[in-house]
């Protein structure tokens, strides 16, 4: 067969796989799972051996069936507005291929600590959930490099956050987070990180070791101070403390008064 990329849209309750998925008999294969009439998904989609991108979206239903965990070809997964979704099956975290999961606008209340099986896993998105906090095991994926947390509840971070060394882009805006772990330092690949519309109070000293930061949005916190360390950012270019309550801002830091939105 000539066909090197086929798309087959599920749009039935109950379904079955009547593709027999072959090895060799395509390069790449994509399962878009889209409907409001879907309720279930059933187990035998762990035959969908070639599968590399699976796509969940818009679906009724409450839960996954332990054999997603089989795809071991899968490398983009999204599972995006399904919003009687409040849990995953840790099998799912077996499919160590992951590079890509997005797990956005569902109603998920946690995530298992085998998240961090997913070491090869490079972008993560999980805004609009109801997250209060998220698992060590997540520091464990070691190569993620983006990162979406945003509109959640989330109250804290993990203290092991700075064993992501390879972060690049952390978006955790409208949560409920009063301060950062210091080991938010480690992270030196570190260029975008939002923080807007937070409760920080504070912020630690070790975040002016992100020395290669280069957007720093901390609009709408409850900011008093800011770190004189800040200063230390030299490729710093945006730098937002609108809605704070900073008045004064230490010698070091004065350099980049040209990018910041004063206080209101």
């Amino acid at each position: 067969m000539n066909i090197i990329y086929r798309t087959l849209t599920l749009l039935q309750k109950a379904w079955t796989c009547e593709y027999e998925f072959k090895d060799g008999d395509m390069d790449q294969v994509t399962l878009c799972v889209i409907g409001s009439d879907i309720a279930s998904i059933s187990d035998n989609i762990k035959e969908c051996k070639s599968l590399e991108i699976l796509r969940i979206d818009g679906t009724k239903i409450s839960s996954l069936p332990p054999s997603i965990g089989e795809l071991q070809n899968l490398r983009h997964l999204t599972i995006i507005n399904n919003r009687n979704l409040e849990s995953l099956p840790e099998e799912l975290f077996n499919c160590s291929g992951l590079t890509r999961l997005d797990l956005s606008n569902n109603t998920l209340t946690s995530l298992p600590d085998k998240i961090g099986n997913l070491k090869k896993l490079k972008y993560l998105n999980l805004d609009s959930n109801n997250l209060r906090l998220l698992p060590a095991g997540l520091c464990e994926c070691s190569e993620l490099q983006i990162f979406f947390a945003c509109n959640n509840e989330l109250i804290a971070l993990p203290d092991e956050i700075g064993k992501l060394e390879k972060l690049r882009s952390l978006y955790i805006r409208d949560n409920k987070l009063q301060e950062l772990p210091k080991s938010i330092g480690n992270c030196k690949e570190m260029r975008n990180l939002n923080l807007r519309r937070n409760d920080l109070v504070n912020l630690p000293d070790e975040i002016g070791d992100l020395r290669d930061l280069r957007y720093l949005d901390l609009f709408n916190n409850k900011l008093k101070q800011f770190p004189a360390t800040v200063g230390k950012c030299l490729r710093l270019k945006a730098l937002v403390l609108s809605g704070n309550q900073v008045e004064k801002l230490d010698e070091k830091t004065r350099r980049f008064d040209r990018f910041i939105f004063s206080p209101s």
